[in-house]
């Protein structure tokens, strides 16, 4: 445990004078019991105020010293998410689209592992980091809520997953500042993509094995084949998108997602088996930090709620400890 601004505690000099009026108080009460020469509270009774009424103080004083915790695990993961036209499938207008529920995952995935570094890349046809790599989870969220959505560029239907992995695997290479710990991708899309994008996928995976990054795939859809709402005005219609006389559905193609995954030795996971996505980056990816390291910034859990807890017991106990003192 460690304190952001441990020159706060100076302000216990406070107890110096708060136990000059507890003697002077005790005096004062024994004094005028015997006067009316009844019976004195016990030493048990002294003894229990000053502690509870210094449990409440510092408590407090502990909290605005701003505990903390660092945690001794860490891993770096970047959140590739699908950005493209498929990713707006549906049923119906008032169903979430894909990538609402490639949200949630993301969402439940930064709640379930707190000690990860994150970074968020988007694609369709082109790719672009959409945050640096961070710790900050409550930004990631925010990004997460109100920085992806669909129609970031052009062309959306152009769906080059394997030229966003290859990206990846590049920056690793380029920027080992930033991305030299990045060892596993988590690839949150349906999968879809046209037959011409496929053959790139071999290039791009023996770059990501040779960069030492493992693909954690998470498919996003539905098994039955799904049609893409149109919008006009901004607003979801359903009236579905149609191509040649034909209507366009989109079909979750895990075996292309299970390939990704087994060829740079990562897995599948599907959209009701995140916690065991959650269970598998805890046990399998987090690695031991040391607090000695310069290098390796840990993500910080603020644990000033265990001193007010304490404080709340010290003001209770000196409370009550009155009460039952009068209830006599």
């Amino acid at each position: 445990m460690t304190f952001q601004f441990p020159q706060v505690f100076f302000l216990l000099v406070i107890i110096i004078p708060l136990l000059i009026v507890f003697l002077l108080g005790k005096r004062r009460t024994e004094s005028v019991i015997i006067k009316f020469k009844s019976r004195p509270p016990r030493f048990w009774y002294y003894a229990s105020r000053v502690v509870f009424a210094f449990l409440f103080i510092g408590s407090l004083v502990a909290v605005g010293a701003r505990p903390y915790s660092e945690l001794k695990k860490t891993g770096d993961y970047v959140f590739l998410v699908d950005v493209s036209l498929s990713m707006q499938a549906r049923n119906s207008c008032v169903e979430p689209p894909f990538l609402d529920r490639a949200k949630q995952v993301m969402r439940k995935i930064l709640s379930g592992v707190p000690e990860g570094r994150f970074g968020i890349v988007a694609y369709e046809r082109l790719t672009f980091p959409i945050t640096h790599m961070t710790f900050d989870h409550a930004y990631l969220e925010e990004v997460v809520e109100h920085g992806i959505y669909p129609g970031l560029i052009y062309d959306r239907t152009d769906t080059q997953t394997g030229r966003a992995l290859s990206l990846i695997a590049e920056k690793k290479e380029r920027l080992p500042e930033i991305y030299g710990g990045l060892e596993y991708v988590i690839l949150l899309t349906d999968g879809y993509m046209e037959n011409s994008n496929r053959s790139l996928l071999g290039e791009s995976l023996q770059k990501l094995k040779k960069a030492g990054i493992r693909v954690l795939t998470v498919g996003i859809g539905n098994q039955a084949a799904t049609p893409i709402p149109t919008v006009e005005n901004g607003e979801c219609v359903d009236k579905f998108i149609v191509k040649d006389g034909q209507l366009i559905t989109i079909t979750l193609q895990r075996d292309t997602l299970e390939f990704i995954s087994s060829e740079t030795q990562g897995r599948y996971f599907g959209e009701v088996e995140i916690m065991e996505l959650i269970q598998y980056l805890r046990e399998e990816t987090l690695k031991q930090t040391f607090v000695e390291s310069v290098d390796v910034y840990r993500q910080r859990d603020d644990i000033s709620w265990l001193f007010m807890t304490m404080a709340s017991i010290g003001l209770f106990g000196f409370v009550l400890l009155d009460f039952g003192v009068r209830s006599r």
